[in-house]
């Protein structure tokens, strides 16, 4: 997906943070396009400077939402996420269903969007 991109994984600050993005670290494997950073003062740069920012409701998605910065965020349950919408700027939310988390499909198809506004 979006192979003309670079893609960087940022992990949290939490154990159980950095225990998945280690797991999807591993998962997406060695590619030229891929880095996977510890949370660092580095953060806000990286998010100033991103063409986009696919975060989970998390600081990191404020901060990409202060610096104008698209965003496409996951929610759990989507009662939650119209009262945490941005009302300005360049963002998607992707939501869970009856069914379970939102799928990586929800997930491309709004960040398609976000990247050709």
């Amino acid at each position: 997906m979006f192979p003309e991109k670079e893609h960087i994984l940022i992990s949290g600050i939490a154990d159980w943070e950095k225990e998945i993005s280690d797991d999807i670290s591993k998962q997406v494997g060695k590619h030229s396009n891929f880095s996977y950073l510890e949370s660092s003062k580095k953060d806000f740069a990286l998010v100033c400077h991103a063409d986009a920012l696919v975060v989970n409701d998390t600081g990191l998605r404020n901060l990409g939402i202060a610096a104008y910065t698209p965003t496409v965020c996951f929610f759990p349950v989507a009662h939650n996420a119209f009262r945490y919408q941005p009302r300005f700027g360049n963002h998607e939310v992707v939501m869970a269903d009856d069914n379970g988390p939102a799928s990586v499909e929800k997930a491309e198809q709004a960040l398609h969007t976000v990247l050709n506004k």
